[in-house]
């Protein structure tokens, strides 16, 4: 679940409770119940975007040693400090030259056509577009994210070099607009502007 607004435990043990369609209850305090809430059950709990919060650690911390059949799976871009915590680092994939002889051989690249083919199916990217491909992989600096969020405009958009000679991304009907990847801060697509 992502966890963009909540900002402090509580926030979160509401945020959790909700997701499971269940209420915590009057005065009792939002950690300790869903601690009681989730103690007999077993789960995967995935909480995605939680590096903003103040102190994650005690709620973290308190639902592992409460509910031992809850298994935590936390994105986070810094250490939280559980002492439960188990890091595992994602750093950027390798970006291949536009020109490299086997574009199939880079992990971006596999990356995106796997994504790409599991969202478009038949217009997935073909190997005429592989330059294509890689360009994208550079646009976004290999962040693996990125790179799915950006496969999945192929059942939309191909990965084509514009005509007119800026990276773009084309679409199959000559009607639509042009539309060209931004950089990653700003997300891909986005419309140029005729």
């Amino acid at each position: 679940m992502g966890l963009a607004s909540a900002r402090t435990g509580a926030h979160v043990a509401a945020a959790i409770a909700e997701s499971l369609r269940q209420r915590l209850h009057g005065a009792v305090d939002p950690a300790a119940g869903l601690a009681h809430l989730l103690a007999p059950r077993r789960l995967l709990l995935v909480l995605d975007d939680i590096e903003h919060l103040v102190d994650p650690a005690p709620l973290l911390s308190g639902l592992l040693a409460t509910a031992p059949g809850v298994t935590l799976l936390v994105t986070s871009r810094r250490a939280l400090g559980v002492p439960e915590e188990w890091r595992f680092e994602l750093a950027a994939l390798p970006v291949p030259e536009v020109d490299a002889p086997d574009l199939t051989a880079n992990d971006g690249v596999r990356l995106f056509l796997q994504a790409a083919l599991r969202v478009a199916g038949p217009r997935a990217p073909t190997a005429a577009d592989l330059p294509d491909v890689a360009r994208v992989c550079r646009g976004v600096g290999g962040v693996p994210l990125a790179l799915e969020l950006a496969a999945s405009w192929t059942r939309l958009l191909t990965p084509r070099r514009d005509r007119r000679g800026g990276s773009a991304a084309s679409t199959s009907s000559t009607a639509a607009p042009s539309v060209t990847p931004s950089s990653p801060s700003h997300g891909w697509p986005t419309k140029r502007p005729r």
